[in-house]
């Protein structure tokens, strides 16, 4: 981040430097890397993804969703329903499929 910064204090007409500075703090960016690490069996990679989205946002439900399925892959399904009964506390909507809790 410290040279994202440093690129546009020199010039803050490089959009790419702005974008770069974005994908940095977005916490669906990392919760796409860590989904892409989880389906690539990365584990440890995906978790470190998913917490760095929960870091950022920590109401972002979709990554604790996504951190239960990665639990649950790896047999820990204690740790699955914490997750999930996380991410359904920040979502209040219809959005998540309670079905998927019968799976863990």
């Amino acid at each position: 981040m410290k040279f994202i910064n440093k690129a546009i204090a020199l010039n803050s007409n490089h959009f790419q430097a702005y974008l770069n500075k974005g994908a940095v703090i977005n916490p669906y960016a990392y919760n796409n890397k860590a989904e892409i690490l989880r389906k690539l069996e990365k584990y440890e990679l995906a978790l470190e993804a998913y917490n760095k989205a929960i870091e950022i946002d920590p109401n972002y439900s979709d990554a604790y969703f996504n951190k239960s399925k990665l639990f649950d892959e790896l047999g820990n399904y204690e740790v699955a329903l914490e997750a999930y009964d996380r991410a359904l506390t920040y979502r209040h909507d219809d959005d998540l499929d309670y079905s998927d809790i019968y799976i863990i």
